[in-house]
């Protein structure tokens, strides 16, 4: 015995939202699916207002917007509107144009490896900045911007690299002569089964050396920094006095 398949209540009201939209448009010899519908009339609303609001045609004509009809190819989906345009109510002659509006096929966003990566950065990207402004406590000294540069990965690992530029501008100098980079470099196995995995690594050389440290153990203090600074300005000095440039 065949029972009927039981179809839940959201797709039946979808089918019949559908269904009457369709039924509506036949009469005008066009079927389309829901999106291309919600398209179509997110396009007129958008050149009501251009029309009205931003070319402002409105004070000088009386127009009516139609919706012509839609054509695709393989990359893309078009719908043609057609404004008339006259200026009285009884017009003698109208002027007519038309647009065309374009919407291009994206394949969907795969949601695996790609968005666990974004997620990632941005964590630890959100973790870098409270640890400088509240645990390091750097930036009642330094003014600072994190950037993110780049991500690489082997057999084990995904890595996620930052980069902290530290500055001490003053009245004098409000372009400060010299910064100093922090480079942090953030590690996320995934050899691991996905409810062991641990915390991600995090490790951080300040330039000029080459000794990496744990973002949990070791604190970066000002004077780190300072020395750097100072270093480069140092250097700029004597550079200057030999006149090389």
């Amino acid at each position: 015995m065949n029972f009927p398949q039981i179809q839940p209540l959201e797709d039946q009201a979808v089918d019949t939202v559908v269904s009457v939209l369709n039924r509506a448009k036949e009469q005008l010899g066009l079927r389309q699916t829901l999106q291309q519908l919600a398209v179509a009339l997110t396009a007129e609303a958008f050149l009501t207002e251009t029309i009205e609001k931003k070319w402002r045609l409105t004070n000088t004509f009386m127009y009516m917007l139609h919706y012509k009809n839609c054509s695709r190819d393989e990359s893309s989906q078009y719908y043609y509107f057609e404004p008339a345009h006259c200026v009285h109510p009884i017009p003698q002659a109208t002027a007519s144009y038309t647009f065309e509006y374009k919407t291009k096929y994206v394949e969907p966003p795969r949601a695996s490896y790609t968005l666990c990566k974004c997620i990632v950065a941005l964590t630890a990207e959100a973790f870098l900045t409270e640890t400088i402004e509240k645990k390091w406590r750097l930036t009642n000294t330094f003014m600072y911007m994190l950037h993110y540069k780049n991500c690489s990965r082997d057999e084990s690992s995904q890595y996620y690299y930052f980069e902290a530029v530290f500055s001490q501008p003053t009245v004098s100098y409000p372009i400060p002569q010299a910064t100093a980079s922090v480079y942090f470099r953030v590690q996320d196995k995934y050899v691991e089964p996905p409810n062991e995995r641990p915390i991600p690594s995090m490790v951080f050389r300040v330039e000029g050396n080459y000794s990496e440290h744990d973002v949990r153990y070791v604190t970066l203090i000002p004077d780190w920094l300072l020395a750097v600074i100072k270093m480069k300005i140092k250097l700029s000095q004597r550079i200057e006095k030999l006149r090389l440039f």
